[in-house]
């Protein structure tokens, strides 16, 4: 099975890493993927060589021009799955899919099914790199004071970040609750 995936973004999310983990993964149990990915994106640029790879940058969400372009991509490379992995791809798929389902017809040929992946948000991505390696750290059983001795901060600034960490995963105030044991559980199921 043939498939083609589609993520437009320009910027490294956890999404455009899960694209790129997918099509790897199809590649090598054998799988024949290509991708098609905005050609100044960190996607392309992270993309493996030896990968089928098409740059398309649409402008807007029904941007008809890049749906031209990419239904003349799917005709000529005929995927049996088209898998979007954005809104934009998902858009473009579907313009560029009724743009050429009258040659697909022609040809005798079945248009590809379209697969709209949807995006899960990760609590985690609300928080600085410098949160994100305070929690670490605070997954790792350390106090704010072996926090700040591994980081060379005060122990001020530990406490400043850990607040930080507590108020961006919305985790308020409780008798009932230990607010670090949640986030660090948090930071856990998103590893």
């Amino acid at each position: 099975m043939f498939s083609l995936h589609i993520d437009t973004a320009r910027t490294w999310r956890g999404g455009q890493n899960q694209v790129l983990l997918t099509v790897n993964g199809l590649r090598s149990i054998g799988e024949r993927a290509a991708l098609v990915a905005h050609p100044d994106g960190e996607l392309r640029r992270r993309a493996a060589e030896g990968l089928d790879l098409i740059p398309i940058a649409p402008r807007t969400e029904m941007d008809l021009s890049a749906a031209w372009r990419l239904s003349r991509v799917i005709r000529r490379l005929g995927p049996d799955i088209i898998h979007a992995h954005d809104a934009h791809g998902v858009a473009m798929a579907a313009l560029a899919l009724s743009m050429g389902a009258a040659s697909i017809q022609r040809a005798g040929a079945r248009a590809p099914a379209l697969v709209a992946a949807r995006r899960v948000e990760d609590p985690l991505d609300v928080l600085s790199p410098r949160e994100r390696e305070v929690l670490s750290l605070m997954a790792e059983g350390r106090s704010n004071v072996g926090i700040a001795h591994r980081l060379w901060i005060t122990e001020g600034t530990v406490e400043n970040h850990v607040h930080s960490i507590l108020r961006k995963l919305r985790l308020p105030e409780s008798d009932a609750d230990q607010r670090r044991v949640l986030a660090v559980i948090t930071f856990l199921d998103k590893r």
